[in-house]
């Protein structure tokens, strides 16, 4: 489930500033200055993931957000309410994995990324394979915004769309 791969501080509440924590560390590990605009373009798009939680469950944007929070304001959101919360984080997220920015995200990549959250190379291989439905070799921005909102919406811990964090 997305809320625990942003709480990496294991609290289980996550605010605006762990947010900001996430997308620094991924940017960094990432090799990517935290201030550059992709990195930025990430972040605006946590924090609006963030916000838009907070939103749906009528409390101020700043609010921090249980575990249980969470659920209740995705299991409540409609497939265009997570669209509109989702895409702006998950569209930033690409252009920060998609290095060579050809608007695609190829399986070495992803595995840069994966091997940055401590996924071993051999888990993020069949990863990749297991994300990559049409087979092409490479993930366009429609497949992985798929999965990213999938990853955000289910909350079983058994979904395809784990596999964007490398746990297949």
């Amino acid at each position: 489930m997305a809320f625990n791969a942003m709480d990496g501080s294991g609290k289980g509440r996550l605010g605006p500033q762990d947010v900001d924590r996430v997308v620094d560390e991924l940017a960094s590990s990432l090799g990517v200055d935290p201030r550059s605009a992709d990195a930025e373009a990430f972040r605006r798009g946590a924090r609006h993931l963030h916000a838009s939680l907070n939103k749906k469950l009528g409390r101020p944007e700043s609010t921090e957000i249980t575990e249980k929070d969470y659920v209740q304001a995705a299991e409540s959101m409609s497939t265009a309410e997570i669209r509109a919360m989702v895409d702006p984080y998950v569209d930033g997220l690409f252009e920060l994995i998609d290095t060579d920015d050809d608007g695609s995200i190829t399986a070495d990549e992803f595995a840069h990324h994966q091997t940055a959250l401590g996924i071993d190379q051999d888990r993020a291989t069949e990863a990749f394979s297991s994300l990559d439905s049409n087979g092409d070799g490479k993930l366009g921005k429609e497949e992985f915004r798929k999965y990213g909102r999938q990853f955000y919406q289910d909350t079983a811990s058994d979904s395809a769309a784990d596999n964007l964090t490398g746990r297949v």
